[in-house]
């Protein structure tokens, strides 16, 4: 799958999450995990009208960013598999360093964090450099 169907699949998918919202039972976080709000949105306070929107937009943004990020790692080495049975192999992910607000990349062998795309070093190295130079930018673009 290229860039562009990974983006247009986030598309549906976030449009699915959209209708979800204005359904009369909310999913909201609540007490560092998920749960159904009792009261249509209509009822609720504006403050947490505007969080809810902020938390969409947020997740919008990691689920589409993970999408980027994976769909450019298959594109670059379309034959690496993790396989987490195997604890020698070491599983690349790409992070943000807040110290210099710049990509770099890291590793974990046995640990699976739900949602993030992980792939070889050679991959990751070239991930990293593409969007460290612009090359290669991550975002939900309307």
């Amino acid at each position: 799958m290229n860039i562009q169907e990974n983006i247009d699949k986030m598309k549906l998918e976030l449009a699915e999450m959209e209708k979800q919202l204005q359904a009369e039972k909310q999913i909201e976080l609540r007490g560092g995990g998920w749960s159904l709000a009792e009261e249509p949105i209509d009822n609720r306070t504006n403050g947490l009208l505007r969080a809810k929107e902020h938390l969409v937009i947020e997740m919008r943004d990691r689920i589409v960013t993970s999408s980027q990020i994976e769909a450019r790692a298959r594109e670059i080495d379309p034959d690496w598999v993790t396989d987490w049975d195997n604890l020698d192999q070491k599983k690349y992910y790409i992070c943000l360093l807040n110290t210099n607000n710049r990509y770099g990349k890291d590793w974990h062998t046995s640990i699976q964090d739900i949602g993030t795309p992980y792939m070889s070093k050679a991959t990751a190295r070239q991930i990293v450099t593409e969007l460290n130079e612009g090359r290669f930018v991550l975002g939900y673009k309307e």
